[in-house]
């Protein structure tokens, strides 16, 4: 089993949402590896290029 199906054993990804307001507060260097992984679940992702940068994925029907 590699790491990411690991983390994904662990904790369901979308029980991250309770945490997305904590990380808020707390920063973004308090979110482990694993939440960030969680985080993709809801369409969140950690921008390495810009550290403290998260880009949202959006689907939009029909564009």
């Amino acid at each position: 089993m590699n790491k990411i199906e690991l983390i994904k054993t662990e904790k369901d990804g979308l029980k991250i949402k309770s945490d997305i307001h904590r990380f808020a507060k707390e920063g973004w260097e308090s979110i482990s590896e694993e939440d960030i992984q969680r985080l993709k679940w809801y369409g969140l992702f950690l921008r390495n290029p810009t550290p403290g940068f998260f880009m949202l994925r959006v689907r939009i029907p029909n564009g």
